[in-house]
């Protein structure tokens, strides 16, 4: 966990700390490098997570560059080269940052966060609505899982009216049968004693400091590129 927060937190201040443009690029890149071939996380389901957050960036940016100005004809809108700019830099480095934060949530199992968060001292109640949250996610995710295979195998979705029958009666049905499958998870954390704390697996791994140098060296050099190397507009 140690060294993987060290590898994460260099990458987040390689893209707060560099020009946003076009060093950003290279904080964008070598985060999604070293995420792809060095940790080897799968390409898709690394799109995939990325894709949430980088749309909603991009709206943010859109909202960045369009101005509202009020004229003599009332309110207008209005993009400004400024305007442009600084979108485009405040986009690239919220992207360069959590494609740096991504690296971490993706590969460092929720055992290992949840130990980290209460070494650092964050109140149990907080970690234990985390765990607690994660836990009901499976089963909700579960639930959803048994009734389209149920509605399924009743040939629920061989129409078209069939099917929006079938949609209307799971998004009924769903959450009550998560929270059926919430209220046996918690019984049977009760039933084995759990009354104070959800403990989770302590499996600490050593610290790695030659991959922790190397990290660094690649993030240094991508720095020295990012500020001096690369012609900027």
């Amino acid at each position: 966990m140690a060294e993987k927060a060290i590898i994460a937190g260099l990458g987040l201040a390689l893209a707060l700390l560099v020009p946003p443009w076009p060093g950003g690029l290279v904080a964008i890149a070598v985060s999604i490098g070293i995420a792809l071939f060095a940790t080897r996380v799968n390409p898709l389901e690394y799109a995939r997570v990325l894709a949430v957050p980088v749309g909603f960036l991009a709206v943010s940016g859109i909202a960045i560059a369009v101005n509202v100005t009020r004229g003599p004809s009332g309110l207008g809108l209005t993009v400004t080269h400024g305007s442009l700019v600084a979108a485009r830099d405040v986009t690239v480095r919220a992207i360069g940052a959590t494609s740096a934060v991504l690296l971490l949530a993706l590969t460092t199992p929720v055992p290992q966060l949840v130990r980290a968060l209460r070494n650092a001292g964050v109140p149990r109640e907080i970690v234990e609505i985390m765990v607690l949250v994660y836990r009901f996610s499976f089963a909700l995710e579960g639930a959803a899982r048994a009734t389209v295979r149920a509605q399924t195998a009743r040939l629920g979705f061989a129409s078209r009216a069939s099917a929006q029958r079938s949609v209307g009666l799971f998004a009924a049905t769903l959450f009550s049968k998560a929270m059926d499958r919430a209220a046996r998870l918690d019984l049977a954390l009760a039933s084995r004693g759990g009354t104070e704390r959800l403990d989770t697996l302590r499996a600490a791994p050593a610290v790695q400091l030659s991959r922790v140098a190397l990290f660094t060296i690649v993030y240094g050099a991508a720095a020295a590129l990012a500020s001096v190397g690369l012609p900027r507009p």
